[in-house]
C-alpha cells in the first residue's frame, strides 16, 4: 500500500488520517522534518504550517506530491514558503478534506473514466424500480467487456437493496459510512470494502440503521464507479429531492419506470415534468399486467418519453425472495427487461 508521510500537529493528525484511508493509503507519522529518508520514500506528504518552515532548506530535497493543511485564517505568507518548497496544493482542514482526498486518489490511480452510469427511478411508490435496479446490476456482470459493476441503493427508508440481493448481514460499509468524507473516493479501495454478489457486483446500501446519508458522498461513490471503468446501477430515491437530483445529473441514462394503470401514469408523467431540468437521456420502462388493457405506446406518449420495454409481474416472485434473494434468470420478464437496459445503456453511451 503507498505510504503518506504526515508531518503534522496532533490537532491535524485524525483528519489528515480520514483523508489517507479515503484515498486508500497508509498514513505514517513521521518524526520531524529531518526525516529524509522518510521524506523521500513516501507516495506522498501532508505538512501543517509549523512544519513547512523546517522544511525550507537547500538541504531537503525538493520533491512532488507534497500538501500543505491549515486552518482557514493562515497568514498569506505561508503560500510563499509552500511554493519554494514545491506544495502542490493549500488546503484548509477539515473544512476541505474532500479536496484533500481527491487529490491524494489522483495520484495514486489516475482518472481512468471510461465508465458508465445508469439511473433507474420510480415514477411513483410501488413501481418496483429497486427490483429493477437490482436485476440490472446483476445483468450487467454477465457482460463480455469485464467490467465491475457497482450497486447503488441509497434509499433510507425502503427495505434495503442489500436485503433484496440476500448480503444484509455481509460486513462493508453502507452509505452512511462515508459520511465522513466528501470529495473522491478511492475506486479500488472502495470495491475492495463493499459487499459482493459473485465476483464482479459491488453493493453500497443504505443499510439497517437508516442514518442520513450525505448527498456529498452518495455522489462521490457514484463518481468513484465512473472513474473506475465501472458500469454503475443506481436505484434513485424518490423521498430526498437533492439526493435525487444529484444522482440523476450523473447518469448516462435513465430508466423511469410505471405500472400500466391510470393513477400510475398520472404520477409519473409528473415525475418526469418534476425532473426535466436535471436528466439526460431518459425512456420508461412499464411494469404489467394493465388492468384497463391501456396500450404500452399511449402510455409512453402520454408520460412524454420513448418505450424502452414492458415487462409482466412475476406473480411468485416476493413468494420466493421471502426464502432466498432475488436471483431472475436471463429468461424470466424480470431478467430479460434487465438485459435490455443493459444493451440500452451500450447504445447510448456508444
Amino acid at each position: 500500500m503507498d505510504e503518506l508521510l504526515v508531518l503534522v500537529g496532533a490537532d491535524l493528525v485524525d483528519d489528515v488520517g480520514r483523508c489517507a484511508v479515503a484515498a486508500g493509503y497508509r498514513g505514517v507519522v513521521g518524526t520531524g522534518a529531518g526525516d529524509v529518508v522518510a521524506w523521500q520514500r513516501a507516495s506522498a506528504v501532508v505538512v501543517d504550517v509549523e512544519t513547512v518552515g523546517a522544511l525550507v532548506d537547500p538541504e531537503i530535497v525538493r520533491r512532488h506530491s507534497v500538501f500543505l493543511v491549515c486552518g482557514p485564517d493562515e497568514s498569506a505568507d505561508l503560500w510563499r514558503e509552500a511554493f519554494e518548497l514545491g506544495v502542490r496544493d493549500v488546503i484548509a482542514l477539515p473544512h476541505d478534506e474532500g479536496r484533500l482526498v481527491a487529490a491524494l486518489t489522483d495520484l495514486r490511480a489516475p482518472v481512468r473514466d471510461g465508465g458508465r452510469v445508469v439511473a433507474v427511478l420510480g415514477g411513483h411508490g410501488g413501481a418496483g424500480a429497486t427490483t429493477l435496479a437490482a436485476a440490472v446490476g446483476l445483468a450487467a456482470t454477465h457482460g463480455v467487456s469485464g467490467r465491475g459493476v457497482l450497486l447503488v441503493g441509497p434509499d433510507e427508508v425502503g427495505a434495503g437493496i442489500d436485503l433484496m440481493l440476500g448480503i444484509e448481514d455481509v460486513p462493508g460499509p453502507r452509505t452512511c459510512d462515508l459520511n465522513a468524507v466528501g470529495g473522491r473516493l478511492n475506486h479500488a479501495t472502495l470495491r475492495e470494502a463493499l459487499p459482493r454478489v459473485g465476483q464482479r457486483l459491488s453493493v453500497l446500501a443504505a443499510g439497517e440503521r437508516a442514518a442520513p446519508s450525505r448527498v456529498e458522498s452518495v455522489a462521490a461513490a457514484v463518481d468513484s464507479g465512473r472513474f473506475g471503468g465501472d458500469i454503475v446501477v443506481v436505484d434513485v430515491p424518490r423521498t430526498n429531492p437533492a439526493l435525487r437530483t444529484e444522482l440523476l445529473r450523473r447518469a448516462d441514462f435513465t430508466v423511469l419506470v410505471s405500472q400500466a394503470t391510470l393513477s400510475a401514469v398520472a404520477a409519473t408523467r409528473a415525475t418526469r415534468a418534476d425532473i426535466d431540468d436535471v436528466v439526460g437521456h431518459i425512456e420508461l420502462v412499464l411494469r404489467g399486467p394493465a388492468p384497463g388493457g391501456l396500450p404500452a405506446d399511449e402510455i409512453a406518449w402520454a408520460v412524454g418519453v420513448a418505450l424502452l420495454g414492458a415487462y409482466r409481474s412475476d406473480p411468485s416472485l416476493t413468494a420466493r425472495m421471502e426464502g432466498g434473494s432475488l436471483r431472475p434468470t436471463r429468461r424470466s420478464p424480470l431478467g430479460k427487461i434487465a438485459e435490455s437496459v443493459c444493451r440500452r445503456l451500450d447504445e447510448v453511451v456508444r
